[in-house]
């Protein structure tokens, strides 16, 4: 039976309540060392501070890229959506003044939001060298003329001398008279 009671006591031990510690003395820093302390945080804020700007060039580079993209993405929509060339059809149905008014404030807000610019306008009657013709949509008869006179079916539109939609022409025949 004693035994019993000594596994009992065992399995009940208690530990002792920890024992207060002693304040240890601390060492005061020259200042010498109070120097090269404050030399290393200095550097290790100016590091900080070099890190947090590259992250904010960083991330002003990815916004300016984000809309570039999106702005790329709008005048793709703009393109494949015949947005572009309606505009011509949707001048074209109004008086001569209405057309030219509604035209230009238009082109002009395609301008300040996309950088967007557009290339003749419609019914304008150009000569122009073969050559130039490449850069177009030409329908009608191309000879072997090195001039043309041609008038100015749907404008074009580019961007950033970039071509989205060339201009389309039709040949105009010899002794036409605009």
């Amino acid at each position: 039976m004693t035994k019993a009671v000594r596994r009992k006591k065992s399995a009940v031990k208690r530990s002792a309540p920890p024992r207060p510690r002693r304040p240890q003395a601390r060492r005061v820093l020259g200042e010498r060392e109070l120097e090269q302390a404050l030399t290393r945080l200095n550097s290790s804020v100016r590091a900080t501070v070099t890190r947090g700007e590259k992250v904010i060039s960083a991330a002003q580079q990815i916004a300016v890229l984000a809309v570039e993209r999106h702005r790329d993405h709008l005048l793709e929509a703009l393109v494949n959506d015949g947005a572009l060339s309606s505009l011509d059809g949707l001048v074209s149905h109004q008086s001569p003044e209405d057309s030219r008014l509604t035209r230009q404030v238009i082109v002009s807000w395609l301008r300040r939001h996309f950088d967007l610019e557009s290339t003749y306008e419609p019914d304008q009657v150009l000569e122009l060298p073969a050559g130039a013709l490449a850069g177009m949509t030409v329908q009608g008869d191309i000879s072997n003329d090195t001039f043309f006179t041609v008038r100015v079916i749907e404008s074009g539109w580019h961007v950033n001398g970039r071509v989205l939609v060339p201009p389309s022409v039709v040949v105009v025949p010899a002794g036409w008279n605009s």
